[in-house]
């Protein structure tokens, strides 16, 4: 088995996200030992998002059928993983644009789905997608439309055929008042929980 991990952590090892990701993966491991960890640092290491020029090649290769082209490996590499995991922290009322610029190289028709005559259908492998993250404010109840970041990967994970979604969340971090550590504390508890069910 396969657990890919798309760090989209801006802040690096100070990042409260990357925090909570690190509880997940270490939990995980260590009653998995023998599965195999992909790490993509899109945090560090982005994708650039597309192109007038990237997309018009794109789509030449796509309808040539020429889907083994070195352009689509992080759309066949995220296609193939049994469990995926997203550390992002909330910006903007969803995530940072990195992560944005990574799901356009990997929702290629062909690989992670594919039209029909019905309707899209999926062709990813996973048998669920994680989104961890931490917000400074609240967005849940009367708030709640204010989330849109675990919003849209939800619907990606209906489109690309993932069973499962699930969001682990710290909020309300900056928030003068708020008892943060235990706020985390409780987080890490969900996060150890949630990486023991996979």
């Amino acid at each position: 088995m396969s657990l890919l991990y798309i760090d989209a952590c801006i802040r690096g090892d100070a990042s409260r996200t990357k925090r909570l990701a690190t509880t997940f993966l270490d939990t995980y491991f260590k009653t998995h030992p023998e599965d195999t960890l992909i790490t993509r640092e899109i945090a560090q290491h982005p994708i650039p998002p597309l192109n007038a020029k990237d997309y018009t090649k794109r789509e030449a290769l796509m309808a040539a059928g020429k889907l083994d082209a070195p352009v689509f490996s992080p759309a066949w590499e995220f296609a193939e993983a049994e469990h995926i995991v997203i550390a992002a922290p909330f910006w903007d009322l969803s995530f940072p644009a990195v992560v944005k610029a990574y799901l356009e190289q990997v929702s290629v028709a062909g690989i992670a789905f594919n039209y029909t005559e019905t309707g899209s259908i999926g062709l990813c492998a996973a048998k669920d997608l994680t989104l961890i993250t931490t917000r400074g404010g609240i967005t849940t109840g009367d708030l709640a439309f204010l989330e849109q970041g675990a919003r849209y990967l939800e619907a990606l994970s209906q489109i690309y055929g993932i069973p499962r979604f699930q969001c682990i969340a710290a909020e309300g971090l900056d928030i003068e008042g708020l008892d943060v550590p235990e706020i985390m504390a409780q987080a890490e508890h969900q996060a150890k929980e949630a990486a023991s069910a996979l």
